[in-house]
């Protein structure tokens, strides 16, 4: 074969050459877009799977908002009925304060009408013993006069 039948084969291969190049070329981005698309489908298999972890994680949030609305709620319920027990355990206790208040200005009042009473005795008892001694030490002085009287007389007479 000569040169230019060898180059005439050439150049007639060469249409061939660029075709499988460019067939090699299509092949390869082919099967890189096949391994596109399985990466593809893993990422779409792995948002599928955080969809329902944040799926499962919103119940999980739903529930625990839902339990802790009871806990606050059971929690204000057992405040307020503590409180209404605290305010009705001072109420009682006012009540009592007051009955007793009371009892003790009654008791006071008593004490007093019995020692203004026992003050009025004490004060007619106390005229009259003075009185008594008044009258007492009249009685005295005219003893002792006589008593001097007496003594005068048997001083006369015995003399």
């Amino acid at each position: 074969m000569s040169d230019i039948d060898v180059r005439g084969s050439l150049e007639a291969l060469r249409p061939l050459g660029r075709q499988a190049r460019a067939t090699l070329v299509l092949s390869e981005k082919l099967e890189s877009l096949v391994g596109l698309e399985d990466h593809a489908k893993e990422l779409v298999a792995r948002v599928e799977a955080l969809k329902s972890e944040v799926a499962a994680a919103e119940g999980k949030k739903a529930r625990a908002e839902a339990d802790a609305v009871a806990v606050c709620a059971e929690a204000k319920a057992k405040a307020e009925k503590t409180l209404a027990d605290a305010d009705a355990a001072a109420e009682k206790r006012v009540s009592d304060a007051e009955k007793e208040a009371k009892a003790l200005e009654v008791a006071l009042a008593e004490v007093a009408a019995t020692l203004n009473a026992d003050n009025e005795v004490l004060r007619q008892t106390g005229k009259t013993l003075q009185g008594e001694v008044d009258s007492l030490a009249a009685k005295r002085d005219a003893i002792k006069a006589e008593i001097e009287s007496f003594k005068a007389a048997a001083s006369r007479v015995l003399g």
